[in-house]
């Protein structure tokens, strides 16, 4: 059932033609990374985070909020919420951007980078089409 969503009403006599959720798993020469995300969740609450997951601990990180840190000690289950002054996640972009022009650093959202990313997101594509793992080099 619509309740709300950022893009406006639903218009109900549209063309629905889009890859609305994503499960992948990537693997690295470090870690393994899988990953899950829809764009309209049969759940009650819109979360946003990454999970890190070790041997030793782990740590869920909420988007654009505070961390969770999971552990065990002496036999039982830990969490550890630090408390930390967090900058504004926008002027960090904008502080970041202005210091490349004036050191001449490359962002990470450089093409470098972007490409990379965007041949991992094909490769999801290409997997799910093709029902099997694609390697990239």
């Amino acid at each position: 059932a619509y309740t709300d969503m950022w893009a406006g009403p639903p218009d109900y006599n549209g063309i629905y033609d889009v890859d609305d959720s994503v499960t992948g798993l990537i693997r690295t020469s470090g870690p393994v990374i899988t990953l899950n995300g829809a764009w309209a969740q049969n759940i009650s609450v819109a979360e946003q985070y990454i999970d890190f997951m070790g041997d030793k601990a782990g740590i869920r990180l909420q988007y654009g909020k505070d961390f969770t840190v999971y552990t065990a000690e002496h036999g039982a289950l830990v969490e550890y919420k630090p408390v930390f002054q967090m900058r504004d996640h926008f002027q960090n972009e904008i502080d970041a951007f202005i210091d490349c022009i004036k050191s001449g650093k490359k962002l990470p959202s450089h093409i470098d980078t972007v490409v990379i990313t965007a041949q991992m997101m094909q490769a999801i594509y290409d997997s799910a089409d093709q029902h099997r793992e694609i390697v990239l080099d």
